[in-house]
């Protein structure tokens, strides 16, 4: 997507680094102009704790390895300037614990970070990586980064070992609770692609049924019933985007920009207050926010700006 590509190149310009610190070369000789070079992405890696590296290898997401996919091979995730895990991970690494006070207040600065840490989904035994958690003995904070993701196309469907009997993910509080709702089968371009997925009313999540979704909000859903089914007494969904302050006057393509910006706003906005979301996270003792971070550079110190927050906690 030529928006998405505009985007990238923006993020590697306010980088201000040498031209010779980009261009990676994948197995089949590809050159990936908005990717580190190889030998400066293998420093990054270096750099990191034997903790960090394993975590990112450990994970299903191709994070810091070359993955062959069908049409060819593709660059390490984090190599890529606009990669939402490099994001979170120069984000968050250094200082954790103070750090965590630019997103709740009264949180302890002894706890505890990890990256790409696993949720469980019961019923389903399916294991979605979160990008990081910061844990204490009162509060879990759990943090999903987006960068260049809110360009893309996001599909919205489960598959069948969500449905029991009709019903989407069970009738305990740690449910939905769409008992009523009858599953749809996997439409793209009105054509049924996958029979084995299924697709909910989007409507029930206060998203319009033929609008295109600027989140993951099915990998959304699957974080929050992850979520609700750890034992943590203070539950906080953190949805950190990059958006850099340069991107609000200083570019031609700012205002494409700024509109799916704005889109996204209305579509978060409008799942979490929907009656589905809104009571799901009553029941669940989940807090949801909303942040940009606006420093022009990853390698800046963090600059955060609260949009939304929603729901509560067992004291609040």
């Amino acid at each position: 997507m030529e928006i998405k590509q505009d985007f990238d190149k923006i993020i590697k310009s306010l980088l201000s680094e040498p031209n010779d610190h980009f261009g990676y070369i994948t197995n089949d000789n590809k050159i990936y102009d908005c990717y580190y070079r190889n030998a400066i992405f293998d420093v990054f890696v270096d750099s990191m704790s034997q903790e960090h590296y394993n975590r990112y290898m450990d994970g299903n997401g191709g994070e810091l390895v070359e993955k062959k996919g069908r049409y060819g091979y593709v660059p390490p995730k984090m190599a890529s300037v606009a990669s939402s895990s490099r994001f979170i991970y120069l984000s968050l690494k250094d200082d954790s614990g103070k750090k965590m006070g630019l997103f709740e207040s009264n949180i302890e600065i002894d706890g505890r970070l990890t990256f790409e840490d696993k949720l469980t989904i019961n019923i389903v035994g399916a294991h979605p990586n979160i990008d990081a958690t910061y844990k204490t003995n009162a509060k879990s904070l759990y943090f999903e980064s987006k960068c260049h993701e809110i360009f893309d196309s996001h599909v919205w469907a489960w598959t069948n070992s969500y449905f029991v009997d009709g019903v989407f993910y069970g009738k305990d509080k740690k449910s939905l609770q769409l008992n009523q709702i009858n599953e749809r089968p996997h439409f793209i371009n009105n054509i049924e692609i996958d029979k084995n997925k299924k697709s909910l009313d989007k409507t029930k999540f206060g998203l319009r049924d033929t609008e295109s979704l600027k989140l993951d909000f099915k990998q959304f859903v699957c974080h929050l019933l992850g979520i609700a089914n750890t034992k943590a007494p203070n539950k906080e969904l953190i949805y950190l985007f990059y958006k850099p302050n340069a991107l609000n006057n200083s570019y031609e393509e700012s205002k494409d920009f700024n509109k799916v910006f704005k889109q996204l706003e209305g579509q978060f906005e409008s799942f979490c207050q929907s009656e589905c979301i809104s009571n799901y996270c009553k029941r669940n003792y989940i807090k949801i926010k909303f942040f940009y971070a606006t420093n022009n550079k990853m390698t800046d110190k963090l600059d955060v700006e609260l949009i939304f927050s929603f729901g509560h906690n067992n004291n609040e």
